[in-house]
């Protein structure tokens, strides 16, 4: 892909993102496909395909970063090893305060960023 094609593609992609953030104030969807991975794990498994650690953490987050959105993770739970997973918050364009907002008020109604997984 040239790349024109590729600016014209990411602002595409921005403008249905913003499209959908015209109906709801913050998105909330899985920080990353899988819990987290061991300190000094450069392979995890995601759905049975073998990923280097960085892209497989970085899969979800990586096209709001794209699209300039903001965005925040929060603790929300484990995984069937006692790892912590991440909740992601996403918001409108230049509208962080909003993020924070809901990032907090989730914090404040749960306690898993309290939470530490057993060493």
């Amino acid at each position: 892909m040239s790349a024109p094609a590729a600016l014209r593609a990411i602002r595409d992609y921005t403008a249905v993102l913003r499209a959908v953030l015209d109906d709801v104030d913050v998105l909330a969807l899985a920080t990353c496909p899988v819990g987290a991975p061991a300190i000094g794990a450069d392979l995890v498994d995601v759905g049975g395909v073998e990923m280097q650690t960085f892209f497989a953490m970085s899969l979800w987050t990586a096209p709001f970063n794209a699209a300039g959105l903001p965005a925040l993770s929060v603790p929300c739970g484990v995984d069937a090893a006692g790892m912590p997973v991440g909740l992601q918050l996403v918001g409108r364009p230049f509208d962080e305060a909003t993020v924070l907002r809901a990032g907090r008020a989730y914090e404040q109604a749960t306690d898993w960023h309290l939470r530490r997984p057993a060493l």
